[in-house]
């Protein structure tokens, strides 16, 4: 049905069509992950997401698991289905621009990528956020209660004013998602020179180590570690000084 999907949307005209893939899944090896893969090569897409199966709590599968009915997702699995992911798509002409997202040349997600580069962006509708830089806002997730607000023309939103250093480190890691790295020039300017000094103290270990690269101004993930790269920017934080921010009511 997925394959339908997308050849119909093709033989409509639409020119510029993305899908997502999920690898990790229980009972699938390298050869199910493989098929898949050249499956969505031989599509006519030019937009691939692709994401490690996650077990959210409560859920059909996450029930199974707690009772011993299924096996939790393998992690060493998920491991080796990326760098699959990641070599097959790259001889098939894809770019990996940002950790679990993959173009042909020129057809970079605008939408994704202006929340990845930190810019404004405005939400509507129920659980929609809301960003302001410094202010994050976001809509009740309540479907009943949002109609009735805005058929009262009393629409609430809560919000929280985040510090320069929350601001820092979510820039730290969004940027690093990005496989064109963290530019500590553009940091710096940004963000000062204090934060800027204890961003590169904390880099000193995992640069030391490999996983990341100091190449010129620019700081990124080795290509080896990408399946660190949580672990990775959260060493890279810089410290929450307090100096602002709280939630607070709109």
């Amino acid at each position: 049905m997925a394959e339908e999907a997308v050849l119909s949307a093709a033989s409509f005209g639409f020119d510029n069509i993305g899908i997502d893939l999920i690898y990790g899944i229980q009972g699938s090896g390298p050869d199910d992950w493989k098929k898949n893969i050249d499956k969505a090569l031989l599509l006519p897409v030019q937009h691939i997401s692709a994401y490690a199966l996650t077990v959210e709590p409560k859920t059909a599968m996450e029930v199974r698991i707690r009772r011993g009915q299924d096996e939790h997702p393998s992690e060493t699995a998920m491991v080796e289905q990326f760098y699959l992911l990641l070599q097959m798509l790259e001889d098939g002409g894809y770019e990996q621009y940002e950790t679990s997202n993959f173009c042909r040349p020129g057809h970079i997600s605008r939408h994704n990528t202006s929340y990845w580069e930190g810019k404004p962006y405005l939400g509507f509708g129920p659980s929609a956020h809301s960003y302001d830089p410094p202010v994050r806002s976001w809509n009740l997730s309540n479907n009943t209660l949002y109609i009735q607000q805005v058929r009262a023309q009393m629409l609430e939103a809560a919000s929280e004013v985040l510090t320069m250093e929350q601001q820092a480190n979510e820039y730290i890691m969004l940027q690093l998602r990005m496989r064109k790295g963290l530019d500590l020039s553009a940091f710096r300017l940004r963000f000062g020179s204090p934060l800027y000094d204890q961003l590169q103290q904390n880099a000193v270990h995992s640069i030391q180590t490999g996983q990341l690269v100091h190449s010129g101004n620019i700081l990124f993930i080795s290509k080896p570690s990408l399946m660190l790269a949580d672990g990775i920017i959260a060493g890279l934080f810089v410290e929450d000084q307090g100096l602002s921010g709280g939630e607070a009511g709109i």
